[in-house]
């Protein structure tokens, strides 16, 4: 049976967006080499912290076919980033093997937002309502998935589908 993206999107998202990309995301993105790239706000003390070794994984997988991961760590939520930028490095090297970039620790949602995520939120009406919200954005796409979205197969297959 073929991957059903449409189906895919209604089943494991409870805030299922897509959007076209606008010129400011590709503004802040520029310096970045992607056919697709997962954008996700990131913590080290949340339930969701295992995500990191499926993020690695992936882009260890595909990076050769285009596929870039930035994480921006946050403190956002329920103080699960509480780290300074060093130790963040350190913890995601030392458990998960990260090689992807790490952007510097800021904020992804309220007044002091990076620019990155206002204007990833302001073109999908979704700012991040948790950690590891995953934004995908392709080069006239945006999608926007909820932190809920683990990095499973039919995920997998989805992004490799992209490239």
């Amino acid at each position: 049976m073929a991957f059903d993206e449409q189906a895919w999107i209604r089943e494991t998202s409870s805030d299922p967006i897509e959007v076209n990309v606008t010129d400011s995301v590709k503004d802040l993105l520029s310096g970045y080499d992607y056919n697709v790239i997962i954008v996700t706000n990131t913590a080290s003390k949340c339930g969701f912290t295992p995500q990191y070794e499926g993020l690695q994984n992936l882009f260890d997988k595909y990076y050769q076919r285009g596929l870039q991961v930035v994480a921006q760590p946050a403190n956002n939520f329920a103080n699960q980033e509480p780290e300074n930028d060093a130790n963040i490095k350190t913890f995601c090297e030392t458990n998960y093997g990260v090689n992807f970039p790490l952007l510097p620790k800021a904020d992804v949602i309220g007044d002091t937002t990076t620019e990155l995520f206002k204007a990833l939120a302001e073109a999908t009406g979704q700012p991040p309502k948790w950690n590891f919200h995953k934004y995908i954005i392709t080069g006239d796409k945006i999608y926007s998935r909820s932190h809920f979205q683990q990095i499973d197969e039919d995920f997998v297959n989805w992004i490799e589908g992209l490239l």
